[in-house]
């Protein structure tokens, strides 16, 4: 039996905290690429990064210099203005599916 997690949870505010089970904003038509995340989240430098999950299942993060092989990037809304958006490269999701993340918060 496994353990489910009911989320949104966040421990603490700020710097350094983990946000678990956040659901990603954005049309589900299977067309619709770019969805936002509620708050702005760490990538880079420290290692921080997001860990997106379709229907339970975790995605690969699309890195260079093969982003192919990655079903999904992080990217910010307005260039210098924080980590808010995740881009699907691999597909759409459809109406139905399930996005959420856990990242850490910017």
């Amino acid at each position: 039996m496994g353990i489910e997690m009911i989320g949104p949870w966040t421990s603490g505010n700020g710097n350094g905290h983990k946000k678990v089970g956040a659901v990603l904003i954005g049309a589900k038509n299977g067309v619709n690429r770019t969805f936002a995340t509620p708050d702005l989240f760490s990538h880079g430098g420290n290692g921080d990064t997001i860990e997106v999950f379709h229907n339970g299942r975790r995605l690969l993060q699309a890195t260079a210099p093969s982003p192919a092989l990655g079903e999904y990037v992080p990217a910010e809304s307005v260039l210098g203005g924080g980590y808010d958006r995740v881009i699907m490269v691999a597909f759409s999701p459809v109406p139905h599916s399930e996005l959420v993340a856990n990242y850490t918060l910017a």
